[in-house]
């Protein structure tokens, strides 16, 4: 299947009715002559593997018909087309594509590779998901052909990462020494051995120290360059006058000056300064020339571990394991920024999705960095910094003795052993500490307790993180209590699905609106905005504060659910409203059937995880959402949130 079959697919999966055939040509910009013959091609696939039909009715459209256990299966797969690995015979067609500039017949593609039409075909549909994540398409045209699409160096970016890919398990020296069997390769051994040796010279001569991938880095890239100015591929540079007199000008020049004498490739003056900003964003062993940017990019850093360590675990910011690796990183990142290079981030949604909360503080944090140093941090870099925030958060739980946990209940004696007792039955590991009163609790906090289960609310002086439940600790509670206490902030996919209770407490009845018929996600924010405002739960700028969040990071988290959001200054109390659509709407590149708009002003880190763990948690529980997606009333979408309790 391709995109738009994909595409179709979604918005047939997630309708409850017929849907005419010109709206669907309309959304998915085709004719509707060509839908039809889409889902011609897709009626047996689906029959085959789902059981499922595709029903076709005059006057009324189409509709995925059969077990809707299928029909969710079938959602499932779509959403992990994009997060497939790609192929042998996938890097084939796309070493055959990629470097092409004019389109070539599927019969080509068929006697290059050697494989039939079918294989081909769905070689294709893997090929293009991968190209739009790097922002390339792949062109299908009848009577013309096949051809790739894109900005010159999303093209060169794509170009080197499909060259280490295709290396697999090997090294660049399997390849140099032709122990790696690859057909169709990209560049040829004997020209990359005599560029590594060049790039190696040339940076000695100009005294310019790389790590020993970076070097190997450079040399494929300098093939890219190689191949895209023999190919005619024009790269369109502004001129910038700071690189000379740089010692990677110099570097540049050398390797320029080199490449035409052995190879006969003359590189135009805009491929020379390329080729030094490459060499400027190239990571370095440690030298005198570097220490400014090594300054920024600590504080960079601090700025951001700043953020994190005040919503996550305080112990973030005195780590000095975590403070010198993303140091590390962003060195390199802020030079590559500074040098104009796109950065791109393959897993960016597999993390937004997975660590939710943990990316909101992280483009917090960015935000500050922008506003204090006028760094832009884009939010594929952002993920980036997750990952390495979330390794330290790994690392620092495994050097913990004991996971402590305080039982505040100040009702009694007897409630307090009951729910103890309750907590540690449940959590045989973690050792549980009641508290009956707050001088109790003070003292309790002293010997660094992870979570308090409270059945009052706590004072706003005790900076700790806490949930509030009620004294018999019903199942829904308990599941919340594990999230936090476990830090399980995004959900495992093997999860039962369980109770929302912070969704719940925090959506009312009168912020349910079903059925709207809205243009896209920027009218959804500022109806909803609106109507929140109306409430008195925020001002009249949030709205314009959640477009401004919007465009810097799509709030889609994967499931069909979006949850946008604004400042936490614009909000006056903490709320959520929801919408459900008439028809999906398209929220960045997925399409979203239901969207969570939030105002958080609470004060509390714990309860904030705990509605993004939810939320989170919520996106990969299709029960719970074909539930809320058929109710037909605002209460009816209330009681779909209790879990196995409807």
């Amino acid at each position: 299947m391709n995109l738009r079959h994909r595409r179709l697919l979604k918005l047939l999966a997630e309708a409850r009715d017929y849907t005419p055939l010109s709206d669907l040509a309309q959304r998915l910009g085709c004719s509707e002559r060509t839908l039809r013959n889409h889902v011609r091609e897709l009626e047996g696939p689906l029959r085959d593997r789902y059981g499922l039909i595709l029903d076709r009715r005059p006057g009324r459209g189409v509709a995925l018909l059969g077990d809707r256990s299928q029909v969710g299966r079938l959602i499932r797969d779509l959403g992990g087309a994009r997060d497939r690995p790609l192929e042998e015979l996938d890097l084939r067609v796309l070493r055959f594509l990629l470097p092409r500039r004019c389109p070539v017949t599927m019969a080509r593609v068929m006697e290059a590779t050697g494989a039939g039409r079918g294989a081909i075909s769905a070689a294709l549909d893997r090929a293009e998901a991968w190209l739009a994540g790097h922002r390339i398409r792949l062109v299908r045209r009848p009577n013309v052909g096949l051809w790739i699409e894109g900005e010159e160096g999303a093209l060169r970016l794509a170009l080197s990462r499909l060259f280490w890919l295709s290396l697999g398990s090997h090294g660049f020296d399997d390849f140099l020494r032709g122990r790696v069997s690859m057909e169709d390769p990209i560049f040829h051994p004997g020209e990359m051995s005599f560029l590594e040796a060049r790039v190696r010279r040339a940076l000695e001569m100009a005294q310019v120290r790389l790590t020993g991938e970076a070097v190997l880095g450079l040399t494929v890239h300098l093939a890219v360059s190689i191949k895209r100015v023999r190919t005619g591929g024009a790269l369109e540079i502004c001129r910038d006058e700071g690189l000379e007199g740089r010692r990677e000008m110099e570097a540049a020049r050398l390797m320029a000056r080199w490449v035409e004498e052995g190879l006969g490739v003359t590189m135009p003056p805009g491929e020379v300064e390329y080729l030094a900003m490459h060499v400027m964003s190239s990571r370095r062993l440690g030298c005198p020339g570097e220490k400014e940017l090594a300054r920024d990019a600590e504080a960079v850093a601090r700025i951001l571990l700043d953020h994190f360590a005040r919503s996550l675990d305080r112990r973030l910011q005195e780590d000095p394991q975590l403070l010198a690796d993303l140091s590390g990183h962003l060195s390199t990142s802020i030079n590559r920024l500074r040098c104009g290079f796109p950065s791109s981030n393959p897993i960016l949604g597999q993390i937004k999705r997975a660590f939710c909360y943990s990316f909101e503080v992280g483009l917090e944090g960015a935000a500050r960095v922008q506003e204090d140093m006028g760094i832009n941090l884009p939010e594929d870099e952002v993920g980036y910094v997750v990952l390495h925030v979330q390794a330290a958060l790994e690392r620092l739980r495994g050097m913990e003795e004991e996971v402590r946990a305080a039982v505040f209940c100040p009702q009694g004696v007897g409630i307090l052993r009951l729910m103890e007792a309750k907590v540690s039955s449940a959590f045989p590991g973690v050792r549980v500490i009641g508290a009956g009163s707050l001088e109790d609790l003070k003292v309790v906090l002293e010997d660094r307790v992870r979570l308090v289960i409270s059945t009052v609310p706590l004072p706003a002086y005790l900076d700790c993180q806490h949930i509030v439940v009620t004294p018999l600790l019903r199942d829904e509670e308990m599941r919340s209590v594990e999230d936090l206490l476990l830090c399980k902030v995004s959900s495992s996919p093997g999860r039962p699905a369980g109770g929302y209770p912070i969704l719940r407490s925090m959506l009312s009845s009168d912020l349910i609106f079903l059925g709207e018929d809205l243009g896209d996600r920027w009218d959804i924010i500022c109806f909803l905005s609106a109507r929140m405002a109306e409430t008195g739960a925020v001002d009249e700028d949030y709205g314009g504060a959640a477009l401004e969040r919007e465009r810097k990071s799509s709030t889609c988290i994967g499931g069909g659910v979006a949850i946008p959001h604004g400042s936490p200054r614009r909000v006056i109390r903490d709320s959520i409203a929801l919408m459900r659509p008439r028809r999906p709407v398209l929220w960045g590149e997925e399409e979203v059937r239901m969207v969570f708009m939030m105002a958080l002003r609470s004060s509390d880190p714990g309860l904030v995880r705990g509605l993004f763990g939810e939320l989170a948690r919520l996106s990969e529980d299709g029960q719970t959402l074909r539930r809320m997606m058929f109710a037909g009333t605002r209460e009816e979408i209330l009681d779909s949130m209790r879990g196995g309790l409807n």
